[in-house]
Order: C-alpha cells, then sequence, then structure tokens
C-alpha cells in the first residue's frame, strides 16, 4: 500500500513539472507577430528582401524592425513601388493599407500598429505625409499631426485631411493599454490644367469718308474747324477709328500704321457730317493711305 501510494506522488509530480515546465516555455517563447498587407492592386510582398507573397496577405513573422517592400504586378501603368520600416511586434498584427499610383505625391494608404503601453490607457498617435493635416477622430478635431490623444477603448473613425490632398478615412479599434499608431500618407489632388480663355477679338471700327462739295475732305491737327490742316483724304476711303471727341463728335482716324519712332503712326482729325462709322468684321478692307497735301488752305 505505502509502495502503491509512492508510486502515485511521483507521477503526480511528474505530471506538475512538466505542465509547469510546458507553460513556462509558453511564456518565455516570444510571440510571433502578425502583419496584414492590403493593396489596391496585386503586388509583390518582400520582407527583408525576401519574397513571402503576393497581397492581399496575412502572414505571421518573427517580432523584429524589417523593411518592407511592395512591387506592383500590374504592369498596365507605371506604378510607383513602396518601401519602408515596420517595427513587427509579438502578439499584435500591423496593417499595412496601400493605393497606388503613378507618382509617390499621388499614392496613398496607412500603417496601422500596437505598443504596449506603460499607462495601461488607450492612446493614438497619428503622423501623415504632408505634416500639419488635420486630424479627427469621431468627427471631433484632435489637431494637427504629429498629434497624440487619449482615446476611448473600442471603435473610432479616423479622417485625416490636408488641403490639396485627398482626405484619408479609416476605421480603428483602440485597446486599453496599447498605443495605436497610424502612420498616414495622403494622395496629392491632381492639378488640372486650365485652359487659357480664347481672347475676344477687339472689333476694329472704321470710318468710311462722304461725298463732300470740294470732292476731299480736310484732316485737322485737332478736333474742330480751328485745328491746322494736315492731309485732304477722297470720299469713299476708309480709316481706323481711333477716337471720338466728346464735344465736337469729330473722328480720330489713323492716317499711317504705326512706324519705328512713330508709335501711333500718322493721325488726324475728321468732321464726323462727311464720315460714317463702319464694322471691321462687315467690310474687311485694307487703310489705304492718304493723299499727301500738295495744295494750301483755301
Amino acid at each position: 500500500m505505502k509502495v502503491l501510494r509512492t508510486i502515485l506522488i511521483s507521477v503526480a509530480l511528474v505530471v506538475l513539472i512538466s505542465g509547469s515546465a510546458l507553460f513556462l516555455i509558453g511564456i518565455l517563447r516570444p510571440k510571433p507577430a502578425g502583419i496584414s498587407v492590403q493593396t489596391s492592386i496585386p503586388t509583390a510582398v518582400y520582407i527583408d528582401g525576401n519574397f513571402v507573397g503576393r497581397s492581399p496577405l496575412d502572414i505571421s513573422f518573427k517580432s523584429e524592425d524589417v523593411d518592407l517592400k511592395l512591387v506592383p504586378l500590374d504592369t498596365s501603368k507605371n506604378y510607383f513601388p513602396f518601401e519602408t520600416r515596420v517595427m513587427l511586434t509579438g502578439g499584435v498584427k500591423t496593417i499595412v493599407r496601400r493605393n497606388f499610383a503613378e507618382t509617390l505625391e499621388e499614392s496613398s494608404g496607412e500603417i496601422v500598429s500596437f505598443d504596449k503601453d506603460t499607462v495601461g490607457t488607450a492612446s493614438l498617435v497619428v503622423i501623415s505625409i504632408p505634416e500639419n493635416a488635420q486630424v479627427n477622430v469621431d468627427a471631433i478635431s484632435k489637431g494637427f499631426s504629429p498629434v497624440k490623444t487619449p482615446i476611448s477603448p473600442g471603435n473610432h473613425q479616423l479622417i485625416v485631411k490636408s488641403p490639396g490632398y485627398s482626405d484619408r478615412s479609416l476605421s480603428i479599434n483602440a485597446v486599453s493599454g496599447y498605443k495605436l499608431t497610424v502612420s498616414v500618407q495622403l494622395a496629392k489632388l491632381a492639378v488640372t490644367p486650365q485652359a487659357s480663355p480664347t481672347p475676344t477679338p477687339k472689333v476694329q471700327v472704321f470710318v468710311e469718308i462722304l461725298q463732300t462739295p470740294t470732292g476731299y475732305l480736310r484732316v485737322r491737327t485737332q478736333p474742330g474747324t480751328n485745328g491746322n490742316e494736315i492731309d485732304q483724304v477722297k470720299p469713299g476711303s476708309k480709316y481706323l477709328l481711333l477716337s471720338e471727341d466728346a464735344v465736337t463728335h469729330w473722328y480720330k482716324i489713323q492716317l499711317e500704321p504705326p512706324a519705328p519712332g512713330l508709335p501711333e503712326g500718322r493721325t488726324g482729325w475728321i468732321s464726323n457730317d462727311f464720315a460714317k462709322k463702319v464694322d471691321q468684321s462687315d467690310n474687311p478692307i485694307a487703310t489705304p493711305s492718304a493723299t499727301p497735301l500738295s495744295l494750301p488752305t483755301p
């Protein structure tokens, strides 16, 4: 009887010691880290230069600081690859999301990870590209990135936005005793070139010389008969109208086009009683040269 009791006690001790050893091994053994890669297009996933699979990818990995590289497999466009350094924490799944574009600035995404918080409360850290982006949690502003703020455990809606960039919205789950870190890259909005407005063609107005009792119309240095005569123009000829005098309503016309040293060309004034305005679009004719003055003023 004593021998049986001794055997039972020995077996119990062996079982207890074995169980304790297995328990301690489970505690002391490093917990694997998890990483989830989600991308807008299929990509090849590399960790520390080694190919580990294609996205979407959800794998376990050792807890350490690793180099992550995502290479787009879609060759329909020249997508810009993504490479970064990621800290994988044991017992925690790090989530990497990426939307690819043809330039780094137009690409976007986020990396969501957890760290044990010694304080024992839940907190949120938001880092962004570009910096100073506005951070909203459940439609409440938490300031501008980089920002750290307390957060209640549970699900929340995070929005990061900056002028000139597309807003980034994502659901997050805060856990008591952990610091939730979200690194966000916003996609820069493409600037659409604005077409230059087609200038409205300036309608040039001409004046046509009418019949006169003398067979010509005098051109003077100023509006009115007090101006000195500088030329004569013939009925039926047309000249570019430069201006109209507000008092006499005489017309200032261009006798000769602009030339070096004479920016306005040669100009003069004629009576509106023997001239009428003509729209160039209706009468597209060249301006004739004026008849040189050959006779003294009568």
